[in-house]
């Protein structure tokens, strides 16, 4: 009867809606609580790993170690890949390849997968969001949460407090630094500028 009374308990806080419409059974608790619980319970182990990968060093023991961490979440990781510390890894949906080196301070959501492929470079700080909200209503903008997968291939170098967002693909050709995004945001705006000087004084003539 004690257990019956903590599970209900647990559904007024868990199911407001259902709440209203009938009383649950016992058997129909358990389905909704143990779902509930074995989340809570993955949280608590991804908080676990990445407190110990955190207080970890940058050496050769402390970057194996971490290694071994993050494959207790099922992260797959290929052979003479580095993984600094300072980061943040929300799951194990994560797939790296070979000879990768992923700097300090990088942040993974793993809404959905990320997948790195060999000799990949990830520079300090840089984030990895998969998770996007559907535009919902005027009271609340953010609706339900999706994720949408992030590929990264072969011989990418992602620089310093790059942002990679829901869905993209990034290929070998582009190079992701900030200051040469600034830079060439510059050029097509001066660009931009001279095409409307000109512009204008062919229409005076």
């Amino acid at each position: 009867m004690e257990g019956y009374c903590l599970a209900q308990a647990i559904s007024d806080i868990l199911l407001p809606e259902e709440k209203m419409k009938a009383s649950v059974d016992g058997k129909s608790l358990k389905k909704k609580i143990l779902p509930f619980l074995c989340n809570q319970l993955w949280l608590v182990l991804v908080h676990l790993v990445n407190l110990c990968s955190v207080n970890l060093g940058d050496d050769y023991i402390s970057c194996k170690f971490r290694r071994l961490l993050l494959q207790i979440l099922g992260v797959k990781i290929g052979e003479k890949t580095v993984i600094k510390g300072g980061g943040y890894f929300y799951g194990g949906k994560l797939s790296v390849g070979k000879f990768c080196h992923i700097n300090r301070g990088c942040y993974f959501d793993f809404t959905s997968s990320i997948s790195l492929g060999d000799n990949v470079v990830v520079g300090h700080g840089v984030t990895f969001i998969t998770a996007k909200h559907r535009i919902a209503g005027a009271s609340r903008r953010a609706g339900i949460v999706s994720g949408q997968p992030i590929m990264v291939e072969d011989g990418v170098w992602l620089g310093a407090n790059a942002t990679l967002l829901p869905g993209i693909t990034m290929v070998v050709e582009p190079l992701l630094l900030p200051e040469l995004s600034s830079q060439r945001t510059l050029l097509k705006i001066r660009l931009l500028q001279v095409f409307l000087r000109q512009s204008s004084e062919n229409w005076k003539i």
